[in-house]
């Protein structure tokens, strides 16, 4: 499977390293731009890329990015994606934050709030 991942923090970072040592291929792109990654994505396998390059032609996508940061991702990052393309957001809710804003740049996507505060072992 092709998965793009856009944040390689503490949980992207290690989804990535996971999927890609069970043999998926794996894309990373983190706010840092494509060198900023670069290091990481040889470490674990995976495909430095930029965001755009994250969600190109892949089967999943994971974005796993401080809630805020989300509004900050170019507005038709996903347009082009096709919708039986799943989108996970391992984001946590942020009070105070204007949801609306970063939800619509994900309009027509299959948004999965796909992890949440968890104790299980990855």
């Amino acid at each position: 499977m092709n998965i793009g991942f856009i944040g390689t923090g503490n949980i992207g970072g290690t989804l990535a390293r996971r999927l890609s040592a069970a043999g998926h291929d794996v894309r990373v792109a983190n706010s840092r731009g494509t060198e900023g990654v670069r290091a990481l994505a040889n470490e674990i396998g995976a495909t430095a890329v930029d965001t755009r390059g994250a969600v190109k032609g892949v089967d999943l996508i994971v974005i796993s990015i401080p809630f805020p940061a989300v509004a900050e991702l170019p507005k038709d990052l996903l347009d082009t994606v096709p919708r039986d393309v799943p989108v996970v957001d391992t984001g946590n809710y942020y009070p105070g934050c204007a949801t609306h804003r970063s939800r619509r740049s994900m309009q027509g996507c299959r948004i999965a709030s796909g992890y949440r505060s968890s104790s299980a072992a990855l």
